[in-house]
């Protein structure tokens, strides 16, 4: 088994609370179970156990710092969408 560090600035509990990461880890879960299972999305979430579970939620954490953080600091929910 490996060991895989990461930093945040947030707790696990406060990652657990969080409905962006819940939602962001339930769909990428649901990417993978597709990808492996060659099965479409719609099905695959419907695999995707209530709560998801830790590791995908450091998963979406891992993107979402990706994501925002490389884009100017820019995070969910704080941006506003232009018509």
């Amino acid at each position: 088994m490996r060991t895989f560090q990461f930093q945040t600035k947030k707790t696990i509990e406060e990652i657990r609370r969080s409905p962006y990461h819940q939602q962001l880890g339930r769909n990428v879960c649901a990417a993978f179970i597709a990808q492996q299972q060659g099965i479409k999305m719609d099905t695959a979430s419907k695999k995707v156990e209530e709560p998801v579970g830790d590791r995908w939620l450091v998963v979406a954490e891992i993107i979402r710092r990706q994501c925002f953080e490389g884009a100017g600091g820019i995070e969910p929910g704080n941006m506003t969408i232009v018509h």
